[in-house]
């Protein structure tokens, strides 16, 4: 069971866990009540829920990185689905690696698939027992390093991704890295498979922001640029990227620099 409660605790935050558990409890959701052990039915061992909005958290400055490969989709074409399903574990796993060096957390967001990989600094703390609790929005629990954190682990995943070889050619794998500094909401959806995401415009700025980057660099929004304090990395602006929804008369328009670090 200890195994089975560290799994858990890798895809929620605490409170959420708690929440997660007052349910089940509540319910009569237990060995007993089932009649037998988790191992014996596996899918009525799943929480149900029900209205999980009270768990949405406001975060009023986090930084999102974006990353994904370079060709993933027409290698797609080419090999067969277990051979990018063991290519995408074998790159994840060393972003996943780093994940604890860097302290940044990764993420998910409703739309969430294929080869993107998606991390959140300046969300999640380690509390007291080295459970993941989400930050609340006060100066004590405040990361100001949130910034600096997610570059870092970028510039880590490039270096990372260049010791896998792509399947088709053999040839290290090239990435794109988009970052975006900005308020979200953190919650859950769903009741039988509930999911931790993150809600808000950041996270679309931030998508774009890789989506319109180069393989092998970083493209950075201008307020991830501001609160980099320290870096002494080289940027180059970008000309940045047009909101393609902004109300009339709105500024869509969002700056953006790039940084393609030495590997």
């Amino acid at each position: 069971m200890e195994a089975e409660h560290r799994l858990v605790e890798q895809l929620f935050p605490r409170h959420i866990l708690q929440f997660i558990t007052e349910e089940w409890t509540s319910a009569g959701r237990t060995p007993a009540a089932l009649g037998g052990s988790p191992s014996g039915s596996s899918l009525r061992w799943q929480p149900v829920l029900r209205d999980c909005t009270p768990l949405a958290t406001s975060h009023p400055e986090v930084t999102l990185l974006f990353a994904d490969i370079k060709g993933f989709t027409p290698m797609c074409k080419e090999v067969e689905p277990g051979q990018v399903m063991r290519f995408l574990n074998e790159l994840y796993s060393r972003y996943d690696a780093l994940l604890d060096k860097y302290g940044v957390y990764k993420a998910s967001t409703v739309e969430t698939i294929g080869d993107c990989y998606f991390v959140a600094a300046g969300l999640i703390r380690q509390d007291e027992d080295g459970m993941a609790a989400v930050r609340q929005d006060n100066a004590v629990q405040a990361d100001p390093l949130h910034a600096e954190r997610a570059f870092m682990f970028a510039k880590a995943m490039l270096s990372a991704a260049r010791e896998v070889a792509m399947p088709t050619n053999a040839q290290p794998v090239e990435i794109r890295v988009g970052l975006h500094t900005g308020p979200v909401v953190s919650g859950v959806v769903g009741t039988r498979m509930p999911r931790f995401c993150l809600f808000g415009d950041t996270v679309n700025t931030a998508s774009r922001m890789e989506s319109s980057g180069q393989p092998g660099a970083i493209h950075a929004s201008e307020s991830t640029f501001a609160a980099l304090r320290s870096s002494d990395d080289q940027w180059e602006p970008t000309g940045g990227i047009e909101a393609p929804d902004s109300p009339p008369g709105a500024n869509g328009h969002a700056e953006g620099f790039a940084s393609t670090p030495a590997i």
